[in-house]
């Protein structure tokens, strides 16, 4: 998610986005999910889209990875500053004056893992649910704590191992 307090240049950028997608294979086309129009990117031949992206609120745009953006489009029943996976990642990091940015890797596997299918072959799949099955998360930070001082803070957790 990026938040802007220019939407007017912000929208002129992401509809350069949109047309250099356009230029170079990809379908882009527009929905509506929960009242917030949503744009899909689509390389060619591939089943779902790969990247959607939309304005979540006044000042706030967000890109992700299908089949996310229709849960980012619905309000939360659970907000993201109540999960404890979110303050346990978040917690260590600086003040965030300029924004977070979070994944809870576990559950954006469990939705990205289901539109996989068979795009990818059994042993590469085994070999990247090892990988992403030992990260817990990823969350960052952004900052400005003087007038020419940006900060961004990044931290990985990984799983705890299992004791024998």
């Amino acid at each position: 998610m990026i938040q802007t307090r220019d939407r007017a240049k912000a929208e002129a950028t992401i509809a350069k986005l949109d047309t250099f997608a356009k230029n170079n294979g990809a379908t882009v086309k527009t929905k509506e999910v929960g009242g917030q129009k949503i744009t899909e990117w689509s390389p060619p031949g591939a089943p779902i889209p790969v990247v959607s992206h939309g304005w979540i609120q006044n000042d706030t745009w967000f890109v992700t990875a299908e089949p996310l953006a229709e849960t980012l489009a619905k309000k939360p029943s659970n907000p993201l500053g109540s999960s404890a996976t979110f303050k346990a990642l978040t917690g260590p990091l600086g003040k965030a004056d300029g924004g977070y940015f979070f994944v809870d890797m576990p559950k954006a596997w469990g939705l990205l893992s289901k539109s996989m299918g068979a795009n990818v072959p059994a042993q590469d799949r085994a070999q990247l649910e090892t990988v992403i099955g030992s990260i817990r998360g990823v969350a960052a930070t952004a900052s400005q704590p003087a007038k020419h001082i940006n900060r961004i803070e990044v931290l990985l957790a990984l799983q705890t191992a299992p004791k024998p």
